[in-house]
């Protein structure tokens, strides 16, 4: 018998690596020298028009015996009930004068005595739609026998109307007018007759009420908001390490789009990783902000802005954001309308123009990296594994940034658990920069990794592996500029050892 071992070759990945890949691209910015910034625009509290005017479903129901002392007779097509009525809503710490409604209904069930077919007539004079009509809705309801009840049901939309709630007197508020005129349907063959021993029945509810804008006063509110929290995703990829950050400017902005004033108090803004917080530090804690209240001119809105800039001189944004944070959490007082109803009524809420508090980060990418981790999964594809006694991962790299790097080669079991960390001995030499900082020639070099029997095993059986890379400013450099066109180039290629038997 014959033994004897030969090499094989094999390319298993490659890929490229670019500061896209390390944060989200659709958080970058490449300015005209190619040099890239971190913008990044965050929502962190919203009060908007739900908040503060919501309208509930309302159940407007009306019995009443028909005001006759005696017995009348009406002929087809006459009206011989009229009935007006002013329906109050409930819509807690608001008084509305004047709703715009999106969507909803007017959900309505009718029973009648009345031996003879009837139209009732419901009028809503205040809500007019797009082509300046009044709400006018007919309901056919078919004659009651002797001693029985007739009803009917249904659903009105109320979608695109506008509604004025100032009551019938014109100067009150959270008020529908309605009006439900009777008559006897004018194909009806005889006259009909109706005494107040009849009894008619309306039961109308209010239901899903959306609002698109909304006028009144909406009352003097106090709101305790948090703490609450915002998760941050544009530092996912990095998995670890730190960043020394040379200037970054953010702004937090107060945009009140609500024609109210407000006074505003943040009590506290953290920013977390994992099990580290950092607060900032800057006098907008914990002090009042008094918040003029937008202005409104025919249909356009324009908010109020009140604008904080935050940065490395005034604050400790800077720590914040070199925690490479995976939230911010923060807590807040406000108090809407803190001097009463200063407008006469004509506080005014869209659907558009909410109250926000927004974070606006202008991170230029001028850095220190400290142990900055990347983690990249690659798909291996070892198609034919008979009679390998071992196995060498090459790993090429072409390094484009002028960061120095680490290599960490991490086994993955079918679970994608850890077994195992395989840490390349040599160093990633950074590129060669210029004068300016900037890179003037890449830096290649080759690793060579030996895969135990187990770790090539689970590699064979997961086929994945984890390129796991730890960057760092090398120490002579001060802080960097990262360009659009920085890469770091790699290709995988397994080198097998193979036993081979003839006998």
């Amino acid at each position: 018998m014959i033994r004897w071992n030969i090499e094989g070759i094999a390319p298993v990945a490659y890929g490229e690596l670019s500061i896209y890949d390390i944060l989200a691209d659709s958080l970058l910015l490449s300015e005209m020298d190619s040099s890239v910034s971190l913008n990044l625009d965050l929502n962190l509290f919203r009060l908007d028009l739900d908040s503060l005017v919501a309208i509930p479903d309302t159940s407007l129901l009306d019995t009443f015996a028909l005001p006759f002392p005696f017995p009348i007779t009406a002929s087809p097509g006459q009206v011989f009930v009229n009935e007006p009525e002013d329906n109050t809503i409930n819509i807690g710490g608001a008084e509305l004068t004047y709703v715009e409604v999106k969507s909803g209904s007017i959900d309505y069930t009718l029973k009648s005595t009345i031996q003879g077919n009837i139209i009732y007539e419901y009028q809503i004079p205040s809500a007019i739609d797009a082509n300046g009509n009044s709400f006018s809705q007919l309901v056919y309801v078919s004659g009651a026998l002797p001693g029985t009840t007739s009803s009917a049901s249904g659903s009105f939309d109320l979608s695109g109307y506008s509604i004025n709630l100032s009551g019938s007197s014109g100067n009150s508020f959270n008020i529908i007018p309605t009006n439900v005129n009777i008559k006897v349907n004018p194909t009806n063959p005889t006259d009909v007759s109706a005494s107040n021993q009849d009894t008619v029945y309306i039961a109308n509810e209010l239901s899903n009420i959306q609002v698109n804008y909304a006028k009144g006063y909406f009352g003097n509110q106090n709101f305790v908001i948090g703490p609450e929290k915002t998760n941050l995703t544009a530092f996912n990829k990095l998995i670890s390490g730190s960043l020394n950050i040379d200037q970054v400017d953010v702004d937090l902005e107060l945009i009140n789009g609500i024609g109210a004033e407000a006074s505003i108090s943040l009590n506290s803004f953290i920013a977390s990783n994992n099990n580290t917080e950092i607060a900032l530090n800057h006098p907008i804690i914990g002090n009042n902000i008094n918040i003029n209240r937008a202005t409104e001119v025919g249909p356009v809105i324009y908010p109020y802005y009140f604008i904080t800039g935050l940065n490395n001189s005034n604050s400790n944004i800077d720590l914040m954001l070199e925690l490479l944070p995976d939230s911010i959490k923060f807590g807040l007082e406000l108090e809407l309308n803190p001097l009463g109803n200063v407008s006469a009524y004509n506080d005014f809420i869209s659907s558009d123009a909410p109250m926000e508090l927004n974070m606006d980060i202008q991170l230029p990418l001028r850095i220190i990296a400290n142990n900055l981790t990347l983690a990249d999964t690659l798909n291996i594809d070892i198609s034919d594994t008979t009679g390998i006694n071992s196995v060498m991962l090459n790993i090429n790299l072409e390094n484009g940034f002028p960061l120095e790097a680490q290599l960490d080669l991490i086994i993955l079991d079918q679970n994608n658990m850890v077994v195992s960390h395989i840490l390349s001995p040599t160093l990633v030499q950074s590129a060669s920069v210029d004068g300016n900082g900037i890179v003037s020639a890449i830096s290649p070099s080759t690793h060579q990794l030996t895969l135990n029997q187990k770790d090539f095993n689970t590699l064979i059986q997961n086929k994945k592996i984890v390129l796991k890379i730890i960057f760092n400013t090398p120490t002579t450099s001060d802080h960097i500029d990262i360009y659009d066109y920085y890469k770091l180039k790699f290709n995988v290629v397994a080198n097998f050892e193979y036993g081979v038997e003839i006998e």
